[in-house]
């Protein structure tokens, strides 16, 4: 017959016992339930999980470090298969994260292919990407099951946390301190699945903001001393970081990357990215898109203004599937500023005939089409004096009402008729 005295020891240090003195965070109770010899590795029947990973979860690293005293197994898996690092960094409690670095583990990943610094950067959380990456700077370029390495990880939140960012930049800057001659491999150059580095994230998630441009000429600086080929390499669509910013209107990287390859390309023949200078900024994407293209659709006005400021930029570049330049895109798409800043830049109208309107494809057409009726009238402004305009109204008054009927048909007049 079993003594009653040992069956209520049993039942005080099962695993359901250790999670309970957890959740009401009373360390001596759980100490004296670990000194009975409760199984520190058992998983609990209600909850599933051990104590160790409950731990991982509530933050007490002094109950952590009792835990691990008492050999528990800082190596178990959830169904996510994170171990107890990965659970305590996701949930930002350092001093658990502390406690375990110490046992010796790190090196884990889990269903994601994620490490504990692909956790944190993801959340953002700068002060636990220090600790890690002083503690695991293997890790700094490991690629997770996206290819992506913590910084790709970092500079894909939004908004950027500049501590974050700053705290792997740092390792990055130390990593290089340490490289004495030869190739230097800082893991700038690494593509995720897509092709994108860290300087195409840059492009498109940094703003125009000087915390964000402090960082950003930092990421210039190490991605060109690893390889000058980085300001120019290409993701699966052919594109750019340059393409990237003139799609997402990031003009401080426009201004900080063009002063770069500036200053860097002086005294060379071939800049850093593949070709003379004057013509850099032409180079199309998989379909033929220039960051000209990108800015004039997406109504980017300031880094077109920019991008129109470099020697040797063609504005009126057609190369895309289309056939179309710049100025056509922004037609289309009813951007009025940034067609007047095409045509400052001695960008080109197509002519348009007044006696055969909608015969043939030009940028008035191409507004009207779209239903941008204010835009095509000032186009037709910039071509035709006023009086040629009231000459021809009543063809006007047809093409643009055919539009707008075949818009919004429901409406009993043309609204764009009335304002010829």
């Amino acid at each position: 017959m079993e003594d009653p005295a040992e069956d209520d020891t049993r039942v005080k240090s099962s695993p359901d016992h250790l999670l309970r003195a957890i959740a009401e965070n009373k360390v001596d109770d759980f100490q004296a339930i670990v000194d009975a010899k409760a199984d520190v590795n058992a998983r609990s029947k209600m909850a599933g999980v051990t104590a160790l990973e409950m731990v991982a979860k509530s933050g007490s690293a002094e109950m952590c470090e009792i835990l691990l005293e008492a050999k528990a197994n800082p190596r178990t898996r959830d169904r996510q298969k994170r171990t107890p690092l990965l659970q305590a960094t996701i949930l930002g409690n350092a001093g658990v994260v502390t406690v375990l670095l110490g046992s010796g583990v790190g090196e884990e990943r889990d269903i994601n292919d994620d490490t504990a610094l692909h956790l944190a950067a993801q959340r953002g959380k700068g002060k636990l990407v220090f600790l890690l990456g002083a503690q695991l700077g293997l890790y700094l370029d490991a690629a997770n099951a996206k290819g992506q390495s913590p910084l790709h990880c970092a500079l894909g939140n939004t908004p950027v946390n500049h501590d974050t960012v700053a705290a792997l930049l740092y390792f990055k800057y130390r990593k290089l301190g340490e490289q004495r001659g030869g190739t230097v491999d800082l893991g700038m150059m690494m593509t995720d699945t897509h092709g994108q580095t860290v300087l195409h994230y840059a492009a498109s998630t940094l703003l125009n903001e000087p915390g964000d441009t402090s960082l950003l000429a930092q990421i210039l600086e190490l991605s060109y001393l690893e390889d000058i080929r980085s300001v120019s390499a290409t993701d699966d669509d052919g594109r750019t970081p340059l393409h990237i910013a003139a799609l997402h209107d990031r003009y401080s990287f426009v201004q900080y990357l063009t002063k770069f390859v500036g200053d860097h390309a002086k005294g060379q023949k071939q800049t850093v990215v593949g070709g003379a200078l004057p013509t850099w900024v032409n180079n199309g994407d998989t379909k033929g898109l220039t960051a000209l293209h990108l800015a004039a659709i997406s109504g980017s006005l300031q880094t077109l203004r920019l991008l129109v400021a470099i020697p040797g930029a063609d504005v009126n570049v057609g190369r895309d599937t289309s056939g179309w330049p710049p100025i056509m895109h922004a037609a289309k798409n009813g951007h009025l500023g940034v067609i007047r800043a095409l045509l400052a830049a001695r960008a080109s109208l197509t002519p348009v005939d007044l006696n055969h309107l909608g015969s043939t494809q030009n940028e008035v057409d191409v507004a009207l089409g779209s239903g941008h009726v204010e835009v095509a009238r000032a186009l037709l402004q910039m071509q035709h004096s006023e009086t040629t305009l009231a000459a021809r109204l009543t063809t006007l008054r047809e093409r643009v009402g055919r539009v707008e009927h075949g818009k919004a048909s429901a409406r009993g007049s043309c609204a764009a008729c009335s304002m010829m």
